[in-house]
């Protein structure tokens, strides 16, 4: 809030101002806008910019021009290829659309090569090795958060390396409104598991079909809140699951 109270920044994946209008930002310098600080003035507002490919930074609005101006400068990244995810659309076993960002593996070059595996290697002329794909299914913590296209450099070393990652939006999710973010809270009448969610469409939405009698190539991981139920769920499903979360 401004010093003289005519001005508020706020960011999130919706917020209800009742009592003050809105005014559309344009030209967003980045996918992901977050943690907005207004000066006391209210001519500008310091928010935090990101996006799959750029780290964060700090930029700043001019609240009338509404024009932007970077704060920070984060070096260039090393010249490697670098993922944009796309958003998923899935149906869960009851039929509820879930939603997911998905962050193909990145092709090899040449696909006769061989993966050198050594450490010091110039990350630019590695090679991913060719053969089957493997896949991570990413759950987010929280638990109530959600996966906006941030940059995670988790799932771009991955992907770098030949490996997709899929990062759900599962139930429980925030940004979908009040029934979906307490869909898994099963003492107030939810009736799923947050986790039991993912399969379905796993395997086509990776790539990565198991071979009769192999073991699956697609495995979860899993943010602070979400890492312990992942682990009961991968040690409890059935053989052949396409995804252990």
């Amino acid at each position: 809030m401004s010093q003289s109270g005519r001005r508020c920044a706020s960011s999130g994946t919706w917020t209800a101002a009742h009592d003050a209008s809105r005014t559309p930002v344009p030209d967003l310098p980045g996918a992901v806008v977050t943690d907005p600080v207004l000066s006391r003035d209210g001519r500008s507002v310091l928010l935090a910019v990101e996006g799959p490919t750029r780290p964060r930074e700090l930029w700043r609005l001019d609240t009338n021009a509404l024009t932007w101006s970077r704060v920070t400068g984060v070096p260039e990244l090393p010249d490697v290829p670098l993922v944009e995810p796309t958003l998923e659309r899935f149906a869960a076993r009851d039929g509820l659309e879930l939603t997911g960002w998905l962050s193909r593996a990145v092709e090899p070059t040449d696909p006769s090569a061989e993966a050198d595996p050594s450490a010091d290697a110039d990350p630019s002329t590695r090679s991913v090795p060719p053969g089957p794909r493997a896949a991570l299914v990413h759950l987010h913590g929280g638990p109530e958060s959600q996966e906006r296209p941030t940059f995670s450099p988790q799932h771009q070393a991955l992907a770098a390396a030949g490996v997709t990652v899929f990062a759900p939006n599962i139930r429980g999710s925030s940004g979908s409104g009040h029934e979906f973010v307490h869909a898994d809270d099963l003492a107030g009448g939810g009736t799923r598991s947050p986790t039991s969610s993912t399969a379905p469409g796993t395997s086509w939405r990776t790539g990565t079909p198991s071979a009769p009698g192999s073991p699956s190539r697609v495995a979860p991981t899993a943010g602070a809140r979400r890492w312990r139920r992942s682990r009961s769920r991968r040690t409890s499903s059935s053989p052949g699951s396409p995804c252990a979360a």
